[in-house]
């Protein structure tokens, strides 16, 4: 697993002593609400930080297309999306055999 890195944001692999904060994280219901569709980072703007050096990551390493798929009552996600440039696609039923939002970005 790799390492992403951004101005202000840091992904990385778990490790041990994250454990503490994992507990805490996904003992959160406003955390976990969403789980089982997509993991939920614990405010918009660290999604949105996450999310933007995600999809740079992505562009810069040869991807055309990048999707997000969202519970259709999961705003917060939805408008993140939006704010990163991702166009709304329509609903879909083709993952997670439920139907989702479907959201899009393209390189360039």
């Amino acid at each position: 697993m790799r390492t992403i890195a951004s101005d202000r944001l840091l992904l990385r692999p778990w490790r041990d002593e994250d454990a503490d904060f994992l507990l805490d994280l996904e003992s959160r219901w406003e955390v976990v609400r969403f789980l089982g569709t997509q993991p939920t980072i614990m405010n918009n703007r660290e999604d949105a930080l996450a999310s933007a050096a995600v999809l740079d990551d992505a562009f810069r390493r040869g991807l055309t297309r990048v999707v997000a798929v969202t519970d259709p009552d999961n705003r917060a996600s939805q408008a993140v999306c939006r704010r990163l440039g991702m166009t709304h696609v329509g609903r879909t039923t083709r993952y997670y055999d439920a139907p989702n939002e479907l959201f899009e970005k393209l390189a360039g």
